[in-house]
């Protein structure tokens, strides 16, 4: 009788430890923008997302994760630094669109030589290595080539530029010395005392830097708890302590 006790116990017992178990094991696969790395790790830790649910995120250029998402890699969100990326993926969203952030451009220096100016000599850029986002598929360095066309000095800039993969990328480059001057993100100097800013580009001389996220799985409460947790009151003041702006109306 009593082993028959000890048995159904050791039963019960292992029946909730696999429930509590698979209760923990939902995972959520985001695919994210590399300069959101820094706000996400911050919201990760401070558990503001479901604490039942492992959170997994792959981070590289929104352009090369919107093109691995087409080729049909597993993201349950897609969290880009480019609202164009909304279109492309169009047949795969699995619900709206929602922007949650916004960002600014900068000149910026990894040297201590130089102060923020209103009118920054670009000129001074044209004998010096830039590095920048590639200007042709990652968000901050479209928007880089948008706002130094429209300051009429992208000529004179190009030809200078060392072009990365990534935002996070051209943010390593420059804490390591190996370029004098880059243009990165507002986010990127709050996470980054060793940049110096030089220049706010204004906000109308680039499409506006907007962040949104993207739903690739059909009625999954999983993927909107992580959404609605994004865009609460409490990670918008911790997107504001990183440099990051508020999403727009």
């Amino acid at each position: 009788m009593k082993k028959r006790v000890l048995s159904l116990l050791v039963s019960a017992f292992s029946m909730f430890v696999s429930s509590a178990t698979v209760a923990k094991s939902e995972t959520l696969l985001v695919f994210a923008a590399s300069s959101l790395r820094p706000v996400l790790e911050a919201l990760k830790g401070r558990a503001v997302f479901d604490a039942n649910v492992e959170i997994l995120v792959s981070y590289g250029s929104s352009s090369q994760l919107a093109r691995q998402i087409q080729l049909g890699a597993p993201a349950d969100l897609f969290l880009s630094a480019d609202t164009r990326w909304a279109e492309l993926l169009q047949e795969k969203l699995a619900g709206d669109a929602v922007n949650f952030a916004t960002n600014a451009l900068y000149v910026v220096t990894s040297h201590s030589d130089h102060e923020l100016q209103d009118q920054f000599p670009f000129d001074l850029l044209a004998d010096e290595r830039v590095v920048v986002g590639r200007t042709r598929s990652v968000p901050v360095g479209i928007y880089a080539k948008e706002a130094l066309q429209s300051l009429g000095v992208w000529q004179g800039v190009s030809k200078n530029l060392l072009e990365t993969h990534s935002a996070q990328a051209s943010v390593a480059v420059l804490t390591a010395r190996q370029a004098r001057f880059g243009i990165v993100y507002s986010s990127d100097l709050a996470v980054n005392p060793s940049l110096q800013p030089l220049f706010a580009f204004p906000e109308d001389a680039h499409r506006s830097i907007d962040y949104t996220a993207l739903p690739l799985v059909h009625d999954d409460p999983k993927t909107q708890s992580f959404i609605d947790k994004l865009t609460s009151e409490t990670a918008g003041d911790v997107f504001l302590s990183l440099g990051f702006l508020p999403a727009k109306e």
